[in-house]
């Protein structure tokens, strides 16, 4: 995401033996408006996004694979409020981690990841650690 908020897309073929081999359309804008305060992958084109008001946003970009802008009908859909973390992150099929400000690390499932559905494990997120004072994390 640049600094104009634009989305774009990379996939490094060389990922396995480090080589420099990138996929041709690697660089393709394929999304405006991209302002948010955080935005973190769900994995398999689920992207999640939190705005400055703390409302979580889902998106799924059936295009990951090859870079093309396709994108579910359903993508960007509110699926949450009170979204006011340190950092969120996901590790893939709807689990998603949060660190709040007390240091405490938060589980939460959305279970309606695969189509941006509203639906979640739980109302709220279960506690899982603490003494998460961590400068950066990530899957």
């Amino acid at each position: 995401i640049n600094d104009e908020g634009d989305l774009f897309w990379y996939r490094h073929d060389g990922f396995a033996d480090g080589s420099s081999n990138w996929a041709k359309s690697t660089g393709t804008n394929i999304g405006h408006g991209w302002n948010f305060k955080q935005v973190f992958s769900g994995g398999n084109g689920i992207i999640y996004a939190i705005n400055d008001e703390g409302d979580l946003f889902w998106y799924r970009h059936d295009g990951f694979a090859d870079g093309s802008s396709n994108w579910a009908k359903s993508t960007g859909t509110n699926i949450g409020h009170g979204w006011n973390f340190k950092q969120v992150f996901s590790t893939g099929t709807g689990t998603i981690y949060a660190i709040n400000n007390n240091n405490d690390l938060l589980w939460y499932q959305h279970n309606g990841y695969n189509n941006g559905t509203v639906s979640w494990a739980f109302n709220e997120g279960k506690k899982v650690g603490n003494s998460w004072d961590v400068k950066l994390i990530f899957p």
